[in-house]
């Protein structure tokens, strides 16, 4: 897949995500990702979150990005397609960020810690396959987790995600 190098984020890379709409119709929108292994949790623009039917989670955390920190609401995305893999019930923290990232996604490593992945900046080209770890406590929900403040992993259980809503 084709990467794009921005100039406002140095070292890092943009991919283009699609989110598909909640009323189950086939329609999708485009959001920019910057791939962040720096980035403990997946973060996401609040309006995103929403825009794709995403379910809050009874969790706010403190995200500092950029110098500015600022309170998120954990949500779980039902899907999003990335590189041509689609995600589903993946875990993200959701603000109302600023500048640069007022409408990008910054891919975690809650996620890409699943994913085997390349990225040469030189030839412009992300290549990834999902190789998901042996330590993962539940391999059928694989994007269900995220990191603490002390950097532990947590697994989100099934009382705790209401998937029916």
């Amino acid at each position: 897949m084709y990467i794009a190098k921005l100039h406002d984020i140095m070292y890092r890379t943009r991919i283009d995500s699609k989110f598909f709409q909640p009323d189950g119709s086939k329609k999708t929108f485009v959001v920019e990702t910057i791939v962040d292994s720096g980035c403990a949790n997946t973060l996401l623009p609040l309006k995103v979150a929403q825009r794709c039917g995403g379910i809050a989670l009874p969790l706010k955390k403190a995200v500092n990005i950029a110098g500015n920190s600022r309170e998120a609401q954990a949500y779980i995305i039902p899907k999003f397609e990335f590189g041509g893999f689609v995600f589903t019930n993946v875990f993200v923290f959701a603000a109302e960020f600023q500048k640069e990232l007022r409408n990008r996604m910054l891919l975690g490593l809650n996620v890409l810690n699943n994913l085997r992945y390349m990225v040469d900046r030189d030839a412009g080209n992300f290549e990834f396959i999902e190789r998901l770890p042996k330590s993962l406590p539940r391999n059928d929900v694989p994007y269900r987790n995220y990191f603490d403040d002390l950097g532990n992993y947590v697994m989100l259980s099934n009382d705790f995600v209401d998937m029916s809503a």
